[in-house]
């Protein structure tokens, strides 16, 4: 099949689905909320695209490489403030980041294959649909969390 990422012809791959509708005010009545913030989604279809292995996997490899890169900073970080004792104010703020980056970073590395897949479909057919009015695009787990 052809890649509809890198428009070359591969054995390996697989569709990805992603969403895509209006957000805004006007949009409609599906609501995505959180305690701090609110959103309005009128979601109006989806589209599966065709996706190669080989640019999952290179795009797997940049994050993988992000992920490790950020959690090592953020275990340093921890390492550091624990070994030289520094205020306890800093110690609780940058600790606290150091120990949600060294979370984020296992969640990068060991939970976004789909993910990635995801974004790719959607930035492959993303400047289409803007021109058709749609300025919402979600992946599946985007569209889990709006309420229905």
């Amino acid at each position: 099949m052809i890649c509809e990422n890198c428009h070359r012809e591969r054995e390996k791959g697989r569709k990805y689905r992603f969403y895509y509708g209006k957000k805004g005010k006007a949009a409609g009545t599906t609501v995505h909320e959180t305690p701090f913030w609110s959103k309005s989604y009128q979601i109006k279809g989806n589209d599966d695209v065709w996706i190669c292995e080989e640019c999952i996997n290179q795009k797997q490899l940049i994050v993988d490489i992000l992920a490790i890169v950020i959690g090592v900073a953020g275990a340093w970080e921890m390492i550091r403030l624990a070994i030289f004792g520094e205020v306890i104010f800093r110690m609780t703020i940058f600790g606290t980041l150091a120990v949600v980056i060294v979370i984020l970073a296992a969640w990068f590395v060991f939970g976004t294959h789909e993910e990635i897949g995801e974004r790719l479909a959607i930035n492959t057919r993303k400047a289409e649909l803007k021109k058709e009015g749609y300025n919402a695009f979600l992946t599946t787990f985007g569209r889990s969390r709006i309420n229905h």
